[in-house]
């Protein structure tokens, strides 16, 4: 069931007529229902992986709540392979499939490989980081184990962000559905307000753009350079509003039930600098690996790793993961010599950061780089008054960013040309 259907405009607007009229215990036996039949509308059987990710991470999550430390980390491995395992077998079993087969084939041999052909479940990378997130916390004692099995079903299975997000937290929806609740009229008219948005930047400009890409990407050959790089632009417009117009309607519905989630984009394509872009575009995915995989795999150091991961919700497949891999390189460019330079900045000597700025100079420097683009301004032209940006979690000092800037720039700018 699409957002973009009447399918769904009388399905909310009945589920909408007779939500208003319940208790909050009924509303969330509604919301679950009407969760189940709104995803089961595509193909019923799918809801079983759904059933298997909420029984097994509300059994988790009981017994972290009350098991000594010695068996906690093997509960929490039970709901991490559980789902990850699902994922990675739904979503990326064909792609594995068929690049083991290219290369096989690439070297003169016959690849006989399992044909089988798995269907993608709608919305499954969304409800398994939701439902994984929720026992991560309860883990590290962040959050307190659900308690109510509806409740917590419906925390899962949520149907306005069920199938394009935003990736929710425990924190901030479990309570919103555990409390009484009523949309005023205010609410209503946002929220119907953030559906037209969100209809309008679907229908009216991402579906469109989508026929122009589509044909120039299927056969690039006989289209022009100019008419090739207005699909990269067109591209770059239908993924945004595509995607922003499904969190919008998502956003729009939620409020009207009376729960709020939370913003997913904010203006992307106006960040100054790709890693901005990457904390403005899709943030519930982002701040997630931040949280649950970029900072326990060690911060900046796993800066690479960590952005091969943020476009899950596309295709698996080999043209994305080049494409994943050109976004997480001039990102690990771009931090290199963040933290070299914030030393230096601060006025603090160490030698080890300054060799480590000057590798980086002169490596940008033999790549044709102006010289005049790696003047960096020094401490004193600098000044080091705003000292929450001294953060080596952040840009560093002004002439970090500003040096970052001109590499990220020139890197990209390589990528293109090449």
């Amino acid at each position: 069931m699409l957002f973009n259907s009447w399918e769904f405009a009388v399905f909310f607007a009945s589920v909408l007529l007779i939500y208003r009229r319940l208790g909050t215990r009924h509303q969330n036996v509604l919301l679950l229902v009407a969760s189940y039949v709104f995803y089961g509308w595509w193909d019923w059987r799918f809801l079983s992986l759904i059933w298997i990710s909420t029984i097994v991470d509300y059994l988790v999550a009981l017994r972290l709540g009350r098991s000594e430390t010695t068996r906690r980390r093997a509960l929490l491995m039970i709901s991490v392979v559980t789902n990850l395992g699902l994922l990675a077998f739904f979503k990326y079993f064909n792609f594995f499939i068929d690049s083991a087969a290219v290369l096989i084939e690439s070297i003169g041999l016959s690849a006989n490989l399992p044909t089988l052909r798995v269907i993608l479940p709608v919305g499954i990378s969304f409800y398994t980081f939701q439902t994984l997130g929720y026992t991560i916390d309860v883990y590290r004692g962040k959050a307190p184990p659900e308690r109510d099995p509806v409740v917590f079903a419906t925390y899962v299975a949520y149907f306005p962000q069920l199938v394009a997000g935003p990736i929710e937290r425990a924190a901030h929806l479990l309570p919103q559905i555990r409390q009484p609740r009523r949309a005023d009229n205010e609410q209503l008219a946002s929220g119907a307000l953030l559906i037209l948005i969100g209809l309008t930047r679907k229908v009216a400009i991402a579906d469109p753009l989508a026929s122009i890409v589509d044909g120039a990407f299927a056969n690039p050959a006989i289209w022009g350079s100019a008419d090739l790089l207005l699909a990269v632009a067109a591209f770059a417009l239908q993924i945004y509003c595509d995607f922003a117009g499904y969190t919008d309607i998502a956003r729009g519905t939620s409020r009207m039930l009376g729960i709020e989630l939370m913003e997913n984009f904010n203006h992307p394509y106006f960040a100054a600098d790709i890693t901005t872009f990457w904390r403005r575009w899709h943030i519930s995915l982002s701040t997630w690996l931040r949280d649950y995989l970029y900072i326990p795999l060690g911060g900046n150091r796993g800066t690479a790793l960590f952005t091969l991961p943020q476009h899950h919700d596309h295709h698996a497949a080999r043209r994305p993961v080049a494409w994943r891999l050109e976004d997480g390189v001039p990102v690990v460019i771009v931090r290199m010599p963040m933290r070299a330079t914030a030393f230096r900045l601060r006025g603090q000597v160490d030698a080890e950061a300054e060799l480590r700025l000057q590798s980086a100079l002169a490596t940008v420097r033999a790549a044709g780089v102006p010289s005049r683009l790696l003047d960096l301004p020094t401490g004193a032209s600098v000044g080091l008054q705003d000292r929450h940006f001294l953060d080596e979690r952040h840009l560093g000092t002004r002439g970090a960013e500003i040096f970052s800037r001109y590499l990220a720039a020139w890197a990209i700018e390589t990528y293109e040309l090449r």
